[in-house]
C-alpha cells in the first residue's frame, strides 16, 4: 500500500524506482512519464507540504512535512497511508501505515537519489539536471519519466 502511494504520489509513474520526494520548494511540479505524456502535477507549499493530483486534475493525496525533514502521507479521503522518516545522512526510510519498513533512499549530496526496497535490493534512481528537474530511471537503467519543477 505505501510503495503504492509513493509511487502514485512522488511520480504517478508504475515505476518502482521511484519512491522519491522533493526537497520542500513552493510551486508546482509537472509529472511525465517515459513516452512523454502527462500524468499529473505536484503543488508544494511553502512549508514542503504537498498536494498530488493525477493527469485529470483529480485530488489524489497528501503529504505533511513534520520538521525532522521527514512526512506524513495520506490518500484523497484522508486516510493515513504511512511515512518517510530521514536518517540524517541524506537518505530516508519508508514506513507503511502499521509501521512495517518498506525501503531507503539514499543521496549522493547533488541530487542524485538512488531507491531500495525493504530487502536492500536496488530498484533504480533518480537523476537531477541542476534546474530542479529529476529524471527516473529503473533498475536496469531504463528511462521511466521526469519531474518538470516548471
Amino acid at each position: 500500500m505505501i510503495r503504492r502511494l509513493f509511487l502514485t504520489a512522488s511520480l504517478l509513474l508504475g515505476s518502482a524506482a521511484c519512491l522519491a520526494q522533493a526537497a520542500p520548494q513552493s510551486g508546482t511540479e509537472h509529472l511525465y512519464d517515459r513516452h512523454g505524456n502527462y500524468q499529473g502535477r505536484v503543488v508544494t507549499d511553502a512549508s514542503g507540504n504537498k498536494r498530488y493530483y493525477d493527469r485529470h486534475g483529480n485530488y489524489q493525496g497528501r503529504s505533511q512535512s513534520n520538521g525532522n525533514g521527514g512526512k506524513s502521507y495520506y490518500d484523497r479521503h484522508g486516510n493515513y497511508q504511512g511515512r518517510s522518516q530521514s536518517n540524517g545522512n541524506g537518505g530516508k526510510s519508508y514506513y507503511d501505515r502499521r509501521g512495517n519498513y518498506q525501503g531507503r533512499s539514499q543521496s549522493n549530496g547533488s541530487g542524485n537519489e538512488s531507491y531500495y526496497d525493504r530487502h536492500g535490493n536496488y530498484q533504480g534512481r533518480s537523476q537531477s539536471n541542476g534546474n530542479g528537474d529529476k529524471s527516473y530511471y529503473d533498475r536496469r537503467g531504463n528511462y521511466r519519466g521526469r519531474r518538470d519543477s516548471k
